[in-house]
């Protein structure tokens, strides 16, 4: 039993925790809330507009069936809410995650939010081209078919959403994850790109020569061929490796461990022993 079915005063509260609250049906609208957490409460039907409130986690109420418009509020999860079928464009909101909300329709083009993660909403089907955006994460969303070039974008998540078709050139992005996307052919080259892991992308058939690419994941992409890129990062790897290791043999090892022709590849490019 939480503290407001015990009846206590919540006068001056600033932080609330009731969840697992197998009884509360409401939260009552405590003047000066600042953070809320209320997941977990299975018979909960309803959220004030809570004036100041900066957190809230309502995940995992099933009863709950909207999202008030709290202006200000700074941090969304709203995970495993199954009748929850919309977001209200919440003025301030700078980081939303929701998980696993099959009746979730469409996420609003919300000025200033930076962090946006959602999986398992496979009743949306676009997501909003968000300017400022630094960092989305989308997995198991059936319905999209496409990704907005958001300007500002510097971290890209993109896991088992079959039918999503290319990746957009978006000028600045560092990170790149899209493994699981079985329609993608192709990876744009994208300037400044740091770190891409495509696994098994089983259509892809190249990966461009990327100025500048620290990392690379391939794994289960049958139709790949070996290019350049690949090697300049097993190169780029095997010389952070080489930094640090100052034993020959177990560099030496590590290097056969990356990959069987990386020995060669390094001698024909650097005088890395």
């Amino acid at each position: 039993m939480c503290i407001i079915c015990r009846g206590e005063p919540l006068e001056g509260l600033r932080v609330l925790d009731c969840s697992r609250c197998p009884n509360i049906t409401e939260i009552p609208n405590i003047v000066g809330l600042q953070i809320l957490d209320c997941s977990d409460c299975r018979l909960l039907t309803e959220i004030p507009n809570i004036v100041g409130l900066r957190r809230l986690n309502c995940s995992r109420c099933p009863e709950l069936r909207s999202i008030s418009n709290i202006v200000g509020l700074q941090v969304l999860y709203c995970s495993d809410c199954p009748n929850i079928t919309e977001i209200p464009n919440i003025a301030g909101l700078q980081e939303l995650y929701c998980f696993s909300c099959p009746n979730l329709t469409s996420i609003p083009n919300i000025v200033g939010l930076i962090v946006l993660y959602f999986s398992g909403c496979r009743s949306l089907t676009e997501i909003p081209n968000i300017v400022g955006l630094q960092e989305l994460y989308f997995s198991n969303c059936l319905g999209l078919t496409e990704i907005p070039n958001i300007v500002g974008l510097i971290r890209l998540y993109c896991f088992s959403c079959p039918n999503l078709t290319s990746i957009p050139n978006i000028a600045g992005l560092q990170i790149l994850r899209c493994s699981g996307c079985l329609n993608i052919k192709e990876i744009p080259n994208i300037a400044g790109l740091q770190r891409l892991v495509c696994s098994y992308c089983r259509l892809l058939t190249e990966i461009p020569d990327i100025a500048g690419l620290q990392y690379l994941n391939r794994l289960g992409c049958p139709f790949l061929e070996d290019n350049n890129i690949t090697k300049v990062v097993y190169i780029q790897r095997w010389i952070r490796y080489k930094m640090q290791i100052r034993n020959f043999n177990v560099r030496l090892a590590l290097v056969r461990a990356i990959h069987p022709d990386l020995l060669n590849i390094c001698m024909s490019y650097y005088s890395v022993f």
